[in-house]
């Protein structure tokens, strides 16, 4: 099995044609570890994710040379190697989808980031009635794969979940849009759909957020007559 590694490309913009390539690797590597697949960046840190649902925080030294700061370990996935998590990050948060856990199911966890590079779970966020209401019960069947896809921006987060079963059209696929309420915490404030719907559409199967915009992707999804794949703002 091959040991992966993440080559980041800094680009100095101080001095932009002395760009340089560096390997940036965690204190412990190993074969089929595949590290590297999914990464984000700050100002301030780098963040990689594995196959075994572990994120790793390094940060860049007065020397301009990466360490790796902390490392999280993840429980919620209950078998073995998978796809690893989905990252975001933005204004002191990350955020987690953890879209291949028993079943395909999905979850999404908030964290706090700190200057120092501690971590704290500040909230799970799930879709309104996730087990006990039907209007969401795709999120909860198998193969949902909510978390697939994550952004966050200030403190609106955005999680998709392709896999989803809505209006009884298997794989339509959805989008949920949280925000932080300075009193709740992080709250459901919308559940995006494709319009029309469609059966396997994997709508929300990447998303993005930027302002006032979110874009989702719905690469299953042929609109009638035009034949071919969605984008969605």
């Amino acid at each position: 099995m091959r040991t992966y590694s993440l080559l980041f490309l800094i680009l100095l913009l101080s001095r932009i044609v002395e760009a340089q390539g560096v390997r940036i690797v965690p204190d412990s590597l190993w074969e089929g570890q595949q590290f590297g697949t999914s990464i984000q960046l700050t100002d301030q840190f780098l963040i990689v994710g594995d196959a075994f649902d572990t994120v790793y925080l390094f940060e860049r030294d007065e020397t301009d040379q990466w360490g790796e700061v902390n490392r999280l370990v993840s429980t919620l996935k209950s078998f073995g190697i998978g796809a690893g998590p989905k990252v975001a990050a933005d204004s002191g948060h990350i955020l987690l989808g953890i879209w291949d856990d028993s079943n395909d199911r999905g979850g999404a966890y908030v964290y706090s980031l700190s200057s120092e590079g501690s971590l704290v779970l500040e909230g799970t966020l799930n879709p309104d009635g996730r087990e006990t209401d039907t209007t969401y019960a795709g999120v909860f069947f198998d193969n949902s794969s909510y978390g697939l896809s994550v952004a966050l921006h200030g403190d609106y987060a955005v999680i998709g979940s392709p896999g989803g079963l809505y209006t009884s059209l298997p794989g339509q696929g959805a989008v949920y849009v949280f925000f932080k309420d300075p009193l709740l915490g992080w709250v459901q404030q919308a559940r995006l759909l494709a319009d029309p719907p469609g059966i396997d559409d994997a709508f929300g199967a990447s998303v993005a957020i930027h302002g006032n915009k979110i874009l989702v992707g719905a690469p299953e999804k042929i609109p009638q007559f035009q034949g071919w794949k969605s984008v969605f703002v």
